[in-house]
């Protein structure tokens, strides 16, 4: 999905009329979007207009952040029986934090979030990030583990392998088999 404008709310107001701006940074962004959404949001467009609005409000408007709240994010919330305030930047927050949850790079996170660099992603997710280090070191514990036990059987078995040989190089002389003595 690309965000190529966003509502002015202010120049709204004054004028009377919506009024369309460059999103922050001044340029179109892409947001990628999971399969599952972009079929939602397909059947949703459906039979509208190329330009008309994704999500206007319940009179056919750009829906604002405090109708979006009343008309949306409340009602919603109440009947998923939430004990908390919802808001779209808490839904930005959740969106991190799963991406941090399902190992996703600074990076990818800054990259998702529309962020102009890595540190300020880490700024304000850097206490996920954190959390997910111990995570990160018992799974280095575990790679090592693993490691070392393959690099254990592998010298277990070359040395098999190379007492093998070494048997059968025994009872081998001068081109005659020789009969291992009995015990």
């Amino acid at each position: 999905m690309t965000v190529a404008q966003v509502l002015d709310v202010a120049r709204s107001k004054r004028e009377g009329k919506a009024c369309w701006k460059p999103p922050k940074g001044r340029r179109a962004r892409t947001i990628k979007l999971p399969r599952f959404l972009v079929d939602i949001l397909r059947k949703h467009v459906e039979g509208k207009d190329g330009d008309a609005l994704v999500f206007p409000s319940l009179n056919g408007t750009p829906i604002i952040n405090r109708n979006f709240r009343r008309d949306v994010l409340r009602p919603a919330s109440a009947r998923a029986r939430f004990t908390f305030e919802v808001n779209p930047h808490a839904l930005r927050h959740t969106a991190a934090s799963i991406l941090i949850a399902d190992r996703a790079t600074p990076g990818a996170v800054r990259a998702y979030l529309g962020h102009k660099k890595t540190s300020t992603t880490m700024d304000i997710y850097v206490g996920l990030f954190k959390s997910e280090g111990r995570k990160v070191a018992k799974r280095l514990d575990s790679t090592r583990a693993r490691a070392q036990e393959n690099a254990a059987k592998k010298a277990r078995k070359k040395a098999a392998k190379k007492a093998r040989k070494r048997a059968a190089e025994a009872h081998h002389v001068d081109g005659v088999w020789m009969e291992t003595p009995a015990a």
